[in-house]
């Protein structure tokens, strides 16, 4: 039709309006249902089809149907009306659809979320902390935090709070930590050849007769064992039958031992030293004690019979045989009831000593050169 010819354009506009309201089937029987339409013809689609085609050739009439356009226009003028209604028209008409929408929303929450508290929640603890008035971090004032988690996002927190007062002792204790780490590991002039067993083995009690004595402490290491203690008595009198046996005078004996204390302590771990650290007479009078004990007891275990010694009746009252063979195939072999040889060559470099180095010198071919023949003793 032209715009030029005498009507009055009421059917053409009525179709070029519905035209407006239907694109598909369904919009033909959404018009049916309300009332609106009558579809007489066929299917909805072919209704629709139908007023999509006739409307090429159709002008109306700019005043018909112009004030529902208007309201229509109105209540669509909003955009996201204008959207919300074109996306659920074109994706939500299926309930089903529409509820997978929720669910996905729902995840990428979920998600969003979990993302966000992984990355913040460090930062978050940290200032929970600081607004509680709780412990006092090693963090400064105005420190910025720097999150390396994923994708190196940079996340600056200000952080105000003012710094716990401290005593002398709790700031020694924080210098400690930057002497333990540029200290390394202690430099020994020697490598300790008397030390203890490794803690791991101290756990097992299967182990404590290759470290711990059964019956004499050598050493300091043991030497404040309270299992122990009888056994001082005991070491007095073997050291004091040795002074008198090898003709030498005492103070002799105890200055070749001081001079050489420097020397003495390198066999041990300083560790295990610390106690004397400052105390060389302490451990002088342990060293003379303890290795005038040894020789003592190797001398008798080992002394020849062609010595005739007037004392030789005395030394079998200072241990029974068991107990010397405790003493000497059990004890005197353990890792931590030791002591530096050099004690023993200085308590027989001088008078009769030679006979007491040469008991020990049986002593080791037996128990360490030619162990076999000397078990049977032991058991």
């Amino acid at each position: 039709m032209c715009p030029d010819f005498d009507n009055d354009f009421t059917v053409t506009s009525y179709m070029c309006f519905l035209d407006l309201l239907i694109d598909e089937g369904e919009d033909v029987k959404d018009l049916r249902d309300s009332g609106i339409l009558y579809n007489g013809l066929g299917s909805d689609e072919e209704m629709a089809k139908l007023f999509n085609k006739m409307n090429t050739d159709l002008v109306p009439s700019p005043t018909i149907y112009s004030g529902v356009k208007e309201k229509i226009h109105n209540h669509c003028k909003t955009m996201w009306i204008n959207h919300a209604a074109q996306g659920y028209h074109t994706y939500f008409r299926s309930p089903w659809t529409f509820l997978a929408f929720l669910g996905a929303i729902a995840a990428l929450t979920l998600s969003a979320l979990q993302t966000y508290y992984t990355i913040h929640q460090p930062n978050l603890k940290m200032s929970s902390t600081e607004e509680g008035g709780g412990a006092a971090g090693a963090v400064s004032t105005d420190q910025t935090i720097i999150d390396n988690n994923t994708n190196n996002d940079y996340v600056g927190i200000d952080m105000r709070f003012t710094d716990v007062p401290l005593s002398d002792g709790e700031v020694a204790k924080l210098q400690s930590l930057d002497k333990a780490f540029g200290g390394g590991q202690p430099t020994l002039r020697y490598k300790p050849l008397i030390r203890k067993v490794p803690s791991t083995l101290l756990r097992n009690e299967d182990f404590k007769k290759y470290f711990k004595p059964k019956m004499i402490s050598i050493g300091p290491l043991h030497h404040n064992d309270l299992t122990l203690r009888e056994s001082k008595g005991l070491k007095l009198k073997l050291a004091a039958h040795f002074v008198k046996k090898i003709g030498v005078d005492k103070k002799s004996l105890y200055s070749k031992i001081k001079k050489e204390m420097d020397g003495l302590k390198e066999c041990y771990d300083p560790q295990e030293l610390e106690k004397y650290r400052d105390d060389n007479e302490e451990l002088a009078w342990m060293f003379i004690v303890d290795g005038c004990a040894i020789l003592q007891a190797v001398y008798m275990r080992y002394d020849n019979d062609d010595d005739d010694d007037d004392d030789d009746d005395d030394d079998g009252n200072l241990l029974t045989n068991n107990d010397l063979l405790t003493f000497l195939y059990s004890d005197l072999l353990l890792l931590e009831n030791q002591l530096p040889f050099r004690v023993l060559e200085l308590l027989t470099s001088l008078g009769d000593g030679k006979m007491f180095m040469n008991a020990i010198r049986r002593f080791i071919d037996d128990t360490v050169i030619n162990p076999a023949e000397n078990r049977l003793l032991v058991l």
